[in-house]
C-alpha cells in the first residue's frame, strides 16, 4: 500500500479579515520566535528579528504590538518601525513633542515659542520627535487613558532611548500594569491578490470611547489618510468580492484644517 494513503491531512483554516473600529487587547509585543510560534499556532513561523535597516542603511527598531479581539477572532499586528533620527518633513520642517503629548511643526523650538497662533503648546519640556514615536505615544497614551487636560501631566517613558534600540520592558510593564484594551481601526491591503489586515497608524481610541468625528477628520487629510484598498467606519466583516472600496468617511463636510490643527486634536480629543 502507498505510504501517501498514511498522510496526515493539514488543517484549513479560514481567517476572517474586518474594517472598522474595533477594541482590541494587547496579547503580545515582540514575542519571541517560540511565542510567536505559540501565538500563531504554527510551528513554521521564521525566525523573528526586530532589528533592521531603512532605505538609507541606517539602523531602526520595529516593535510590534499583536492586538486580538476574542468575541470576533481578530488577531493581527500592529507595527511601529522607530529610529533615532528626527522626524523631519520635505520642507526641512520638523515635528516637536512636549510631555503633554502636543505636537506641531517647526523649525526649531524658538520658532515655535514666537508663534502668537501657538500659545496652546506647552514649552517646557519640548524636544525634537523621533521617528515613530509620536505614533507609540498617541497609542499608549489611548491605551491607558491619559487625561491630557491634566496640568501636572508628565508623560513621558523613563528611557526612550532604551525602546528606540528595542527595549521592549518598560512597554511590557505598562501594558501588565494597566490592562486596558485600546480601539483600532482596521482596513484591508490587497497585495498581489491576496487580502491583508491592517491597522490604522495616526488615530487610537480609548476602549471606552463611542465618537468616530476626529477619527474621520484624520481619515480626511492628505498627511493621515488610511493608505488601504478597504476600510469602514463601522466595524464588519470583509467579504471579498463584495465589500466596497475605500470609504473616505462618514461626513459630507469639506475640512480644510491644517496639519497643526490636526495634531492638536490629539490633545483636545477627550470624549467618549
Amino acid at each position: 500500500m502507498s505510504n501517501i494513503l498514511n498522510t496526515k491531512q493539514a488543517s484549513i483554516v479560514t481567517r476572517k479579515l474586518y474594517t472598522g473600529v474595533a477594541p482590541v487587547k494587547i496579547v503580545a509585543i515582540n514575542p519571541t520566535t517560540q511565542e510567536l510560534r505559540e501565538l500563531l499556532n504554527n510551528d513554521e513561523v521564521k525566525e523573528v528579528s526586530y532589528s533592521q535597516t531603512n532605505r538609507d542603511g541606517e539602523p531602526t527598531t520595529r516593535i510590534d504590538f499583536w492586538l486580538k479581539n476574542e468575541e470576533l477572532g481578530i488577531l493581527t499586528k500592529f507595527a511601529i518601525f522607530m529610529s533615532n533620527k528626527d522626524i523631519t518633513y520635505k520642507s526641512g520642517k520638523k515635528l516637536l513633542i512636549n510631555n503633554k503629548l502636543q505636537t506641531s511643526i517647526s523649525n526649531s523650538v524658538e520658532e515655535l515659542t514666537a508663534n502668537a497662533k501657538m500659545s496652546w503648546f506647552k514649552t517646557d519640556k519640548v524636544r525634537f520627535c523621533k521617528e515613530g514615536e509620536d505614533i507609540l505615544y498617541n497609542f499608549v497614551s489611548n491605551l491607558v487613558n491619559a487625561d491630557l487636560n491634566d496640568d501636572s501631566l508628565d508623560f513621558e517613558f523613563s528611557d526612550i532611548d532604551a525602546i528606540l534600540n528595542g527595549n521592549i520592558t518598560e512597554l511590557k510593564s505598562i501594558n501588565d500594569h494597566f490592562k486596558r484594551g485600546i480601539k483600532v481601526l482596521l482596513g484591508v491591503k490587497v497585495v498581489n491578490g491576496r487580502e491583508y489586515q491592517e491597522v490604522y497608524k495616526h488615530k487610537f481610541m480609548r476602549e471606552e470611547s463611542n465618537g468616530t468625528k476626529i477619527l474621520e477628520r484624520f481619515l480626511n487629510q492628505p498627511y493621515t489618510e488610511f493608505k488601504v484598498d478597504y476600510y469602514t467606519v463601522q466595524l464588519e466583516e470583509f467579504i471579498a468580492g463584495k465589500s466596497t472600496s475605500v470609504f473616505k468617511g462618514m461626513s459630507n463636510d469639506t475640512d480644510n484644517s491644517s496639519l497643526d490643527d490636526v495634531l492638536k486634536d490629539l490633545d483636545d480629543d477627550m470624549s467618549i
